[in-house]
């Protein structure tokens, strides 16, 4: 809501940025939980390393495939579509470390369950949102959203951020 309110133009659709959000955030989810089952990681730094990977491919696509539905070239457009399914795919993401550790817990700790959720939620606009934002950025960047030289280094970028950040 934030980048929405933010952004100068009004050439964008609540809605439109809404959906982003909500379908693109749960399907690049999905299609990333299904890397993880396919590939199942058994040693902590390859985990980090391949989880950098099995999230940032994900958003990039289904950020590629909102850009597409959208057709909205402007490469601040492109920032915001990306935010939206960065947040969508971090509050999936967070649901699930919070259903997993409040399951966990012999008894309902609320404290715990609470402290969970704030700390991903805080720390969700400086990893997924911003870096998927970026992605939808490079992709508006140049005419051509696969052919430009800027959306696979910031690509690439965004998996290693996120290698360094796990």
């Amino acid at each position: 809501v934030l980048l929405y309110e933010l952004y100068p133009k009004r050439d964008l659709s609540f809605l439109a940025v809404l959906l982003a959000m909500l379908i693109g955030g749960t399907v690049a989810n999905v299609v990333s939980q299904i890397l993880f089952d396919v590939f199942p990681l058994e040693n902590k730094w390859l985990a980090a390393v391949l989880t950098g990977f099995f999230e940032e491919l994900p958003k990039a696509a289904a950020t590629l495939a909102v850009l597409i539905v959208a057709k909205n070239r402007s490469p601040l457009a492109g920032f915001v579509f990306g935010a939206a399914v960065g947040c969508g795919f971090s509050i999936v993401e967070d649901m699930g470390y919070i259903f997993v550790s409040a399951n966990e817990l012999s008894s309902l700790n609320l404290t715990t369950v609470i402290e969970i959720a704030f700390s991903r939620g805080a720390t969700a606009f400086c990893t997924h949102i911003l870096w998927t934002g970026a992605v939808g950025w490079a992709f508006n960047i140049s005419k051509r959203m696969l052919a430009n030289f800027v959306v696979y280094p910031v690509i690439l970028l965004s998996c290693s951020l996120h290698i360094v950040w796990d």
